[in-house]
């Protein structure tokens, strides 16, 4: 009977080393059987397009009576875009107006140059100059493309054609630039 209690503690003690075994056994094999799985997470970046003036004051000059064209000092202008495939802006200026006369109009003609671009985009000038013509209400048109992201820093040239000898009313003759972005 002693043998018999001897062997049977003998398997106990056996038994507390292979129950650890086969722990890891069952959970291995648990292993196999399961599965996995991912989540993928994405930042978007909307795409963008923004243009500001540098100046947002009225830019005034006196009237010079022995020039044609009155001339503006330039307006610098940015312009930015997220776009992948880039930008057109189109700078548009509409003849000036007495603000005394309203019926009293002068041409303006308008340029745009490139001054600095950053980001992989390039810029190309479509139309650098253009006049208006208030008798066949014509506006004026500027612009340019890029074809990437990035920015554009543009100087912007505004002239009030007044021909010689035309009698002006006193006052402030005005108008106006409008700058608009568009994806490409």
């Amino acid at each position: 009977m002693d043998r018999a209690i001897q062997l049977l503690k003998t398997l106990t003690g056996c038994w507390k080393l292979l129950l650890p075994l086969q722990l890891v056994l069952l959970f291995s094999s648990n292993l196999a059987a399961q599965q996995s799985s991912s989540q993928l997470f994405l930042l978007t970046f909307p795409s963008t397009a923004t243009i500001e003036g540098m100046q947002s004051n009225p830019v005034e000059i006196t009237f010079d009576d022995t020039k044609v064209e009155q001339q503006f000092p330039d307006q610098r202008w940015s312009v930015s875009s997220s776009n992948n495939n880039g930008v057109e802006v189109l700078f548009t200026a509409l003849p000036f107006t007495s603000n005394v006369d309203p019926g009293f109009k002068s041409n303006a003609k308008i340029a745009i140059a490139l001054v600095s671009s950053t980001g992989p985009a390039t810029w190309n000038i479509q139309t650098g100059v253009d006049q208006t013509d208030f008798a066949i209400n014509k506006l004026a048109n500027t612009s340019a493309l890029s074809n990437n992201p990035g920015k554009g820093v543009f100087d912007v040239g505004l002239s009030c054609l007044v021909e010689l000898g035309t009698a002006v009313p006193s006052g402030k003759l005005q108008t106006q630039v409008i700058a608009t972005v568009t994806a490409r």
